[in-house]
């Protein structure tokens, strides 16, 4: 949740927590008469991707180099993927180029993973899944099954790591985001522990 939506609930972390409780109605209905036992914890964004993850004679893999948001568990598969990149780098140019090369190359990936995750966060697939489904209950005569097919394939191979970073993926996602959700406003999707 962005600050000023956050700020928009109360000024301590208790008043927002019972805030968002209150206003959204699932929440509102699965925690009527509930009583919180403890504090409530925040945390800001923690995801970071370095500026400079390369110098001179030296490369930063993995964690050291940047990490995104746990939601999809990507920390693993990014730190050995940093480490393989790195030594095909280095094992086909030469050290300035090839660290140059696995700098692009693990910036792109680590921004590829923000951005589906930021998908998720925000509300926009689940938006997209929504009128999706919206669409074929609409006009049930139409053969869309293999739209639904599709875009399920698409982000499971995003979500799992597969096609994360591949351009196709992440345009297939942007179009969809495009004519689907356009400028109409979509929910967003609040995390609350």
């Amino acid at each position: 949740m962005d600050q000023k939506a956050a700020a928009a609930l109360g000024k301590t972390p208790e008043e927002r927590l019972e805030a968002a409780m209150k206003k959204d109605p699932l929440l509102s209905s699965e925690t009527r008469g509930a009583k919180r036992i403890s504090e409530a914890a925040t945390y800001a964004n923690y995801q970071l991707i370095s500026t400079q993850g390369i110098g001179e004679n030296w490369a930063s893999v993995g964690d050291a180099f940047g990490f995104v948001d746990p939601m999809l568990s990507p920390g693993m598969m990014l730190a050995l993927h940093s480490a393989e990149l790195l030594d095909e780098q280095l094992s086909t140019k030469a050290l300035e180029d090839a660290l140059q090369v696995y700098s692009t190359k693990m910036t792109e990936s680590l921004n590829a993973w923000r951005d589906l995750i930021d998908y998720f966060y925000d509300g926009r697939i689940f938006e997209l899944h929504d009128r999706g489904s919206e669409f074929q209950t609409k006009f049930p005569f139409l053969p869309l099954g293999f739209i639904e097919t599709f875009m399920n394939t698409n982000m499971s191979g995003m979500a799992s790591g597969f096609t994360t970073a591949e351009p196709w993926s992440r345009g297939v996602l942007k179009y969809a985001e495009r004519f689907v959700l356009g400028n109409t406003p979509y929910r967003s999707c609040y995390a609350i522990a």
